[in-house]
């Protein structure tokens, strides 16, 4: 995990120092952490033609080691950045039941990111409810943030997302993580 983020921020560097930052909404950002939060990834997987969505978070200790996932079918999404609000709230009301109370949340979606991070107004959707209720939920935390990554650094995330779309149950992971994504934590 380590290297995941060394690699983050040498890929940080070099973007800026090519493109700039012209969108400060869509950039990546490196995550400012307290030495005891914890680090969560999450993602949604949606199926435009069906609906079908499924979510997945995975959490780490502040040092980066795994320390739990899970993944799940939702029921049906009319678009991905209500697929993406869905997993939000999943992914904070299942920190909030493992007992963290100090995260730092990472998304590749930058539209839920600029939604939850800004006072930009919300859509008058689903999706706009339940950032409401992400919102909500992540002022129960001790500390809470939201971070914008690019979707090779959430590869975790994003493997066990799709994986889920054809499970029939919710699947946890504690200690140790699902052989699909051993080789993507070395």
């Amino acid at each position: 995990m380590v290297r995941v983020w060394r690699a983050a921020a040498t890929a940080l560097s070099a973007s800026e120092s090519v493109v700039g930052s012209r969108h400060a909404d869509a950039s990546p950002q490196q995550p400012l952490l307290m030495p005891t939060a914890h680090l969560c990834h999450f993602d949604a997987s949606f199926t435009p033609t069906t609906g079908s969505t499924s979510y997945d978070a995975v959490l780490f200790s502040a040092s980066g080691n795994f320390m739990a996932a899970t993944n799940c079918v939702l029921s049906h999404c009319a678009n991905p950045l209500t697929a993406e609000s869905l997993t939000c709230k999943e992914a904070l009301s299942w920190l909030r039941d493992h007992g963290v109370a100090e995260v730092a949340l990472h998304t590749d979606c930058s539209v839920l990111h600029r939604y939850v991070t800004t006072a930009a107004t919300k859509p008058r959707s689903c999706a706009g409810v339940v950032i409401d209720e992400c919102l909500r939920f992540m002022a129960l935390f001790n500390s809470c943030s939201l971070f914008f990554i690019l979707r090779h650094l959430n590869l975790i995330a994003h493997t066990l997302a799709s994986q889920a779309s054809g499970q029939d149950s919710s699947l946890y992971w504690d200690s140790v993580p699902p052989y699909f994504v051993l080789a993507l934590l070395n």
